[in-house]
């Protein structure tokens, strides 16, 4: 027999085995359940849209709010002067460990500011979010922030 005899006998052997390999992969598939949908999906979309909408209503009050860290890792929230800040809470999370995630109720002064001691925080990446409410009007400001 010639060696040029077998290769269209490898080729079709090429072909069975494929088809094979796409035939177990499909029935694999079709036994595993990817359900897509959440139980509670719709009121996590809500949730999820009042945040987009409390970010956009947030966009010019913002403006007037600063977040700086000193060199000591104090971080001073400064709100505008002309609003009266009921009440506030710094959310700080760290992407790479949600235990070290922290929820700290801001003390506002009455020149409108806040000062919390960062020292005990881990250095890194941390993303801040601040809720705050200005005459019962909530409102959200984001920021990343990396602690050296």
């Amino acid at each position: 027999m010639k060696k040029t005899d077998l290769i269209p006998y490898a080729i079709i052997a090429s072909f069975i085995f494929f088809a094979v390999y796409i035939g177990q992969f499909v029935y694999r598939s079709m036994q595993k359940d990817l359900n897509l949908v959440r139980p509670d999906y719709y009121a996590e979309e809500i949730r999820h849209q009042n945040k987009i909408d409390l970010r956009a209503s947030s966009i010019e009050e913002n403006k007037a709010t600063e977040i700086t860290l000193s060199n000591e890792n104090q971080l001073e929230i400064q709100f505008d002067a002309s609003h009266t800040i009921n009440e506030g809470k710094l959310t700080l999370f760290r992407s790479s460990d949600e235990k070290l995630d922290q929820h700290i109720l801001l003390e506002i002064s009455a020149s409108n500011n806040s000062t919390i001691d960062l020292s005990t925080i881990k250095k890194g990446a941390w993303k801040i979010h601040l809720n705050y409410t200005v005459d019962d009007k909530p409102y959200l400001k984001e920021q990343d922030l990396f602690i050296k």
